[in-house]
């Protein structure tokens, strides 16, 4: 059974890593970066909440949540209970299947524990990396009325665990 579903996943991320235009991202961390994403799309199909928690910071970039974000630190991070509910609404329904099959560039970040001065990333070590799904502009809604912008989709490295880090447009 177990080797059923191994086969099941290794098959849907090698069609998936076809999607991908790597950039400074290893063949190891794009097969790690890919079953995390299509993880998380599952969890988001199934609306999967407890999963979507477990698999995610407790605080989390949300730039199209900006309205329910936290202002005070001039920034869009927020609990993750505001994606959720972002990620579920029946306007990013189709969204989230265009990203399933298109095609995004996956690019690899060092940043520190500290982002936007919000305690985002454990306290432990000095830096994080952070993998990034790009995906071309028209895959998810607009923001702001921006058609051109790309929406970005980030994971963070936490002791060999990726977690969902946030969604923005670049």
């Amino acid at each position: 059974m177990f080797r059923l579903i191994g086969f099941v996943l290794a098959s849907l991320v090698f069609s998936h890593i076809a999607h991908a235009q790597l950039s400074n991202v290893s063949d190891d961390d794009a097969n790690r970066v890919s079953i995390t994403w299509q993880g998380m799309l599952h969890m988001i199909s199934r609306h999967d909440t407890a999963a979507i928690h477990a698999s995610s910071l407790s605080r989390v970039e949300c730039l199209p949540c900006a309205g329910n974000a936290d202002k005070a630190h001039n920034s869009y991070y927020t609990g993750i209970d505001t994606f959720i509910r972002f990620a579920f609404s029946p306007s990013m329904s189709s969204a989230w299947q265009k990203a399933a099959t298109g095609d995004y560039l996956l690019n690899v970040a060092v940043t520190g524990n500290r982002v936007s001065n919000i305690a985002m990333l454990p306290d432990v070590k000095k830096h994080y990396l952070l993998y990034g799904l790009i995906f071309p502009a028209g895959i998810f809604p607009a923001y702001a009325g921006d058609s051109t912008m790309n929406c970005m989709i980030q994971f963070a490295d936490i002791d060999g665990r990726l977690l969902f880090f946030g969604i923005s447009y670049k």
